[in-house]
């Protein structure tokens, strides 16, 4: 079937470190996660694809350029688990042998046993 449109819808709250202007246009660079991809039949024998995206994090950028410093407000567990949900994508997703949460329950169960180690690797850096 012929795709005919590629259409994201955006979801999520963002937390801006400065007020926005009324009737004032905005550029932005964000960060967001594939929560769901749907096809839309058109009935002419083409589709509409559509994205969903779960906003994660938005720099407003100025009119010079400049991106604004951004504050992440997701919690560390979550932020863990979507880096492991991307760690499990860019290894091949389900090609992978596991499903998501599988993949999930393997990286914390390797994490764990490997605790002292990484708590090691932390006495000896430093910031």
């Amino acid at each position: 079937m012929k795709i005919n449109e590629h259409i994201v819808r955006i979801v999520g709250d963002a937390y801006v470190p400065e007020g926005l202007a009324m009737d004032k246009s905005y550029q932005g660079l964000f960060q967001a996660d594939v929560k769901k991809i749907a096809h839309s039949s058109n009935e002419d024998g083409s589709e509409n694809i559509v994205y969903s995206l779960k906003l994660l994090t938005l720099q407003i950028v100025d009119e010079a350029g400049k991106a604004q410093k951004m504050k992440d407000k997701r919690s560390w567990s979550k932020k863990v688990r979507g880096a492991i949900y991307h760690l499990w994508e860019d290894r091949g997703g389900e090609d992978t042998g596991f499903n998501e949460e599988a993949f999930y329950d393997a990286f914390q169960a390797k994490f764990l046993r490997h605790f002292d180690s990484i708590a090691e690797y932390m006495r000896n850096i430093k910031e």
